[in-house]
């Protein structure tokens, strides 16, 4: 995959495929990042280029199932987006997005959405919402 910025053209990032992929795809890509990059605000459009193995599907966020136990939770007076999601053909996916937009998505996938719920509330039990919540933009430290 290769990340082109389309004003000056100077290529951003390389991904490499094995050469067994076969279909490729690229897209245009509208990107404007509100933080600093190298002291720098930056803005733009971005050319992505992927190969896809075969017999492999592409999805976007369209094809995302959202699970039912998705919701803000609220313990301790602070409170958390919950969200559990899964492509067509992937397990669950567990992510939680604080008050500053700050979000942590755990490694691997679950089986379930109820397994990834059931996680969440464990860690909230043993670690306290607290640990579910980043820095505020700006601060340096939690």
């Amino acid at each position: 995959m290769i990340l082109t910025d389309s004003a000056s053209q100077d290529t951003i990032s390389r991904y490499a495929f094995p050469q067994e992929s076969l279909l490729s795809v690229a897209a245009i890509v509208r990107v404007r990042v509100a933080g600093e990059m190298g002291g720098l605000e930056w803005s733009g459009a971005i050319i992505v280029r992927a190969s896809i193995p075969p017999g492999k599907t592409m999805y976007d966020e369209n094809d995302l199932i959202y699970s039912p136990l998705q919701q803000k939770y609220t313990a301790q007076g602070k409170t958390v987006e919950v969200c559990i999601y899964r492509m067509p053909d992937t397990g669950w996916t567990l992510e939680v997005v604080d008050q500053y937009n700050n979000s942590m998505v755990w490694d691997g996938e679950f089986n379930t959405d109820q397994e990834a719920f059931d996680l969440f509330l464990e860690e909230v039990s043993t670690e306290g919402i607290e640990a579910m919540i980043g820095p505020e933009p700006g601060s340096l430290a939690h």
